[in-house]
C-alpha cells in the first residue's frame, strides 16, 4: 500500500477544521433564532427545490 502525499493530509486536517468551524458557526447561527441544523436543512431542501422535479 503506498503512502499519500503529505500535501493530501494537511488537506484533509485543514477541510474538517474549516467544517467544524462552519459547522458551529452555523449552529450558533440557528440557535439564536430557535432552529436546529436538521429543520434549517430541511426548509434549504425544499425551498432550493425548482417546480417539476421529481423525487
Amino acid at each position: 500500500m503506498t503512502t499519500p502525499p503529505a500535501a493530501f493530509t494537511q488537506f484533509g486536517q485543514t477541510l474538517a477544521f474549516a467544517e467544524r468551524s462552519l459547522s458551529a458557526t452555523l449552529r450558533e447561527h440557528l440557535a439564536q433564532r430557535d432552529t436546529t441544523p436538521e429543520t434549517w436543512y430541511a426548509l434549504h431542501l425544499i425551498g432550493t427545490r425548482r417546480p417539476g422535479l421529481g423525487a
